[in-house]
């Protein structure tokens, strides 16, 4: 079996840490400009909303909105994105902020200390205890994130339901952060067996 040299290593580790930096920079941006964008629009008289939902098609045909306030433009019922336009709603607003919160600070957490960890292994150091917390705090915070987007839920399909009829929409969580933060979990007590093993040596030198 061909070994991995040094010089291999460094260079696959090099394009990991500009794939995730890449990714980092970018979820900055993306999260910065749909914030400003929510921002602007939560001080403009109408706001264009398009938000994913997940639904059961009830007798009606057409969504109509319960509110005066709201004009349908559609719903896309291949991708599930619901599209209206409303006058100035602090309730449609902050579902917007929270959505936005919850969905994108997670990953951008993730993404991090990913970062962090990698600039560790860089530095040819990977078995550290700051890297064991930093794997454990990923595998945690990935699996308690499809229990938080599901609370989250609660209020987001029941502003929907409040306010627009013709189609019954349902809670829904994705379960695939729930494997990764299962596996992060797992690797992290490959850190915590190599520290041991690094320090056992250290003390028999």
């Amino acid at each position: 079996m061909k070994e991995i040299n040094a010089f291999e290593k460094k260079s696959i580790l090099n394009t990991l840490r500009y794939v995730v930096n890449f990714i980092w920079y970018a979820q900055l941006v993306i999260v910065a400009l749909i914030l400003i964008k929510t921002l602007i629009h939560s001080f403009s008289s109408e706001n264009s909303f398009s938000w994913p939902v997940y639904f059961v098609a009830t007798v009606q045909e057409d969504i109509v909105s319960q509110s005066p306030n709201v004009l349908i433009k559609g719903i896309r019922v291949n991708d599930g994105t619901l599209l209206f336009d409303t006058k100035n709603d602090w309730q449609a607003n902050i579902m917007m902020l929270l959505g936005i919160l919850i969905v994108a600070f997670p990953f951008i957490i993730v993404t991090y200390y990913i970062r962090k960890v990698l600039n560790s292994f860089m530095g040819n150091t990977p078995f550290l205890k700051s890297n064991l917390r930093r794997i454990r705090f990923i595998g945690t915070l990935l699996v308690l994130y499809p229990i938080i987007v599901y609370i989250f839920g609660f209020f987001y399909i029941g502003y929907l339901n409040a306010n627009f009829e013709g189609y019954e929409f349902v809670n829904s969580v994705t379960l695939w952060p729930l494997f990764f933060g299962l596996f992060a979990l797992v690797l992290s007590e490959v850190f915590r067996l190599g520290i041991e093993y690094r320090e056992d040596h250290n003390l028999t030198i």
